[in-house]
């Protein structure tokens, strides 16, 4: 992560926007947005990759 967040910085300098997150909360950010008919395949992502 921290090669990310000196990444984030170097990018962020030239003025490219550059976020740096991890895929549990890029999985939790979607879950948000998602309609119901999704939750099963993320539920099955979820413990297929964070169990």
């Amino acid at each position: 992560m921290e090669e990310a967040m000196e990444f984030a910085a170097v990018a962020q300098s030239d003025g490219i926007n550059f976020h740096v997150l991890t895929y549990q909360t890029l999985v939790a950010a979607i879950r948000k947005k998602s309609d119901a008919s999704h939750i099963g395949y993320l539920e099955y992502f979820e413990k297929r990759y964070f169990a």
